[in-house]
């Protein structure tokens, strides 16, 4: 432990980015490297979520956000820390590989990046973007909306019933 405290002291060759994760530089991490990150710091069960995987994904609309959102299991006792947004759920999540990160589907993490969010129009401008590019379609969406928790989703509602009706793109 003597010799990462040496190395990560103030002037040192090494940074702390978060509990028990240093990175073997000096300088600001790439975003590629914030998700690394994220992911050490939140154990092995882990999976990008949210804005990351939309971001990932090149979904058009996204608002800028540095922050990675990390899905973990219910019983994970890692808490969100610096730019790491931890959400934990009871409902079991496939994890998949997108761009060599583990990562929930398009339909999951655009699920719980809407709820967080306050514009109908954003969020109208994401969904239409993710089943127009061929990330999601809206049968997934659908489904994924019957199985997530009420709370937040009022705008995801809008948003998908006006994909649902044919809505494509944000100027519609």
């Amino acid at each position: 432990m003597g010799a990462i405290r040496h190395r990560i002291r103030p002037g040192g060759p090494w940074q702390r980015v978060l509990p028990g994760v240093y990175a073997t530089f000096t300088g600001v991490l790439t975003a590629d490297q914030r998700r690394s990150a994220a992911l050490l710091y939140a154990g092995a069960d882990a999976a990008l979520t949210g804005h990351s995987v939309l971001e990932l994904q090149r979904v058009r609309y996204l608002p800028h956000d540095e922050r990675v959102h990390v899905l973990n299991p219910a019983g994970c006792h890692v808490c969100s820390r610096s730019f790491v947004i931890i959400s934990r759920t009871h409902r079991p999540f496939a994890i998949r590989s997108l761009a060599g990160f583990p990562a929930v589907s398009a339909a999951r993490a655009l699920s719980t990046w809407a709820s967080s969010q306050r514009e109908l129009s954003t969020v109208r401008a994401v969904t239409a973007s993710c089943v127009q590019l061929g990330r999601t379609s809206v049968d997934d969406l659908s489904k994924e909306l019957r199985q997530c928790a009420i709370g937040g989703t009022a705008f995801f509602r809008m948003a998908l019933a006006e994909v649902g009706a044919g809505v494509r793109s944000a100027a519609e």
